[in-house]
């Protein structure tokens, strides 16, 4: 627990003289920036002699700035923070609701089912008692018949026995024309009997699957989270992959394309890539000097060299501004050109630069600026080009963030990601310049480049880096960590150069000497 300070006692604890533990009577006096210590006298001189150490002033000021460049950053988070905690409160009780109202589709159906199956019986009952009633009936009726007839037997065979037994010869004489013709047509009458006998059964439905088949069942699945979602959190910087739609494991290549022109003399070197908002790409080609526009279908539309001051020397990065004009860095004339999307010269803004290569605009219309010859970044007014604001790319200590910084990009939420060709990393800035964090070092593994060129985001805040000598794309999550190789050699990727992700959220990658792919990966 941290102590409990307040204005109250400030006099008091400004006065407090603190007493080293481990040498009596020593006052705590000085600071160990090695060991991070309060150190006194006698601690200096035996266990830190050689190490640095200042004054508690010094070493309160600094250290008062650190905690206070903390205390900002901490207090930045606690909204967004907040914001996160009332969504997941949000969706909580929008679990319950869901679960009651699904509760009730289930009774309902189990309800409704049951009124079925009490129809479904008393109609098998009726028909039972309506078929066996019939055959009952039938039954009683033959037995009438039948009980007639034997009736009728039994009563001749009684008087055949009397008269047998007791009638004389005449009597038998008299009688037996007439007996024997009535007997002869009884023996020979035909009895109408049953032809066949009822047969009943219950076939039994296939319960386990037919109340399944019949009820429904309850499907559950783990659905990721939408536009809607992600923009309810757009003032959070938690980036969460429990926030995020899934990626395919498989990336899909929709559109393959050459960068061909009419106008090119030299190998193609599409070094810069924007998109327009109908879908149409703007492709820098370095070497043939070139702005080149084509559908998204990859056929050419159009391209432009600017003429006059405004003719491309050595371009190498582009974007599509918020109005819609084009900004192209020119490093050869050390410029930034902004032109129409039909090529003509709106402005140059020139003076600021040594080497310009990577350009992006970000949501409020100004352009960021990647310079590695100053190694630094500016942010200017599109209107007039003057600077707002400068990165200079230094830490506290002096020491350059900047070894050769290339392409830049910007988040929805405002951060600038450079990818530094020779460090070789990516470094992240918050939308005031502030260095936040970097990814990547030199190699070929997990959370290694070996060359990083073009950069991207899309809609979600996923991080696409494109390592060129390593012909890969790394996918990064929206804090900076590693998700995996988005797309490799084995994929066909070759050196790739410039990304970006079009109006149907697709990612759209150059190649050196002029392919273009466009790949699908939600």
């Amino acid at each position: 627990m941290y102590p409990i300070l307040g204005k109250y006692d400030e006099d008091i604890r400004s006065h407090q003289q603190l007493r080293c533990c481990h040498h009596q009577g020593e006052q705590l006096q000085h600071f160990c920036n090695d060991c991070e210590v309060l150190i006194c006298r006698e601690c200096k001189v035996s266990d830190h002699d050689s190490h640095k150490w200042t004054g508690l002033e010094e070493a309160g000021k600094q250290y008062t700035t650190r905690i206070g460049v903390l205390h900002g950053s901490i207090t930045g988070k606690i909204p967004g923070i907040a914001l996160y905690v009332q969504f997941l409160d949000g969706y909580r009780k929008q679990v319950d609701e869901h679960k009651k109202k699904m509760a009730a589709e289930i009774q309902d159906q189990a309800d409704s089912i049951h009124d079925m199956i009490e129809q479904h019986k008393g109609a098998l009952i009726s028909q039972l008692n309506d078929v066996c009633i019939q055959e009952v009936q039938t039954v009683q009726e033959k037995e009438a018949k039948i009980n007639t007839v034997l009736t009728g037997m039994e009563s001749n065979q009684n008087y055949l026995e009397r008269l047998l037994k007791f009638g004389t010869e005449l009597e038998v004489l008299s009688s037996h024309k007439q007996i024997t013709k009535h007997l002869t047509k009884m023996l020979y009458q035909q009895i109408d009997g049953l032809p066949n006998k009822l047969g009943l059964a219950f076939n039994r439905g296939d319960t386990q699957q037919s109340v399944e088949t019949v009820f429904g069942k309850v499907e559950i699945c783990r659905l990721p989270m939408g536009k809607a979602d992600v923009d309810s959190l757009d003032d959070t910087d938690i980036a969460m992959s429990s926030v995020l739609p899934n990626i395919s494991s498989v990336p899909e290549l929709l559109l393959q394309f050459e960068s061909k022109g009419p106008n090119d003399t030299k190998d193609i070197w599409p070094s810069g890539m924007s998109m327009c908002k109908d879908g149409s790409m703007v492709i820098i080609d370095r070497d043939n000097k070139r702005v080149k526009f084509y559908n998204d279908s990859g056929e050419f539309l159009r391209d432009f060299g600017g003429s006059g001051d405004h003719a491309l020397g050595s371009p190498y990065d582009v974007t599509v501004m918020v109005n819609g004009n084009v900004a192209v860095t020119d490093y050869g004339d050390e410029s930034v050109k902004i032109f129409t999307l039909d090529g003509k010269p709106v402005l140059k803004i020139s003076g600021h630069f040594k080497h310009p290569r990577g350009i992006a605009s970000n949501s409020k219309g100004q352009l960021i600026v990647v310079d590695c010859g100053l190694r630094r970044l500016t942010i200017h007014n599109s209107d007039d080009g003057t600077i707002i604001h400068t990165v200079e790319g230094k830490d506290e200590e002096g020491f350059d963030y900047f070894t050769d910084p290339y392409y830049v990009t910007v988040t929805r939420t405002g951060q600038i990601i450079v990818t530094d060709w020779a460090a070789p990393n990516i470094k992240v800035f918050n939308g005031q310049g502030k260095f936040v964090a970097k990814y990547g070092t030199y190699g070929i593994r997990q959370d290694q480049v070996l060359q990083p060129y073009g950069v991207c985001t899309d809609y979600f805040g996923y991080i696409f880096v494109a390592d060129n000598h390593n012909h890969r794309i790394h996918l990064l999550m929206p804090d900076g960590r590693f998700q995996k190789f988005f797309l490799s050699k084995k994929d066909g990727l070759w050196h790739p150069m410039s990304l970006g992700i079009n109006n149907k959220g697709y990612l759209v990658v150059t190649e050196g000497l002029g392919q273009v792919k466009v790949f699908k990966y939600m």
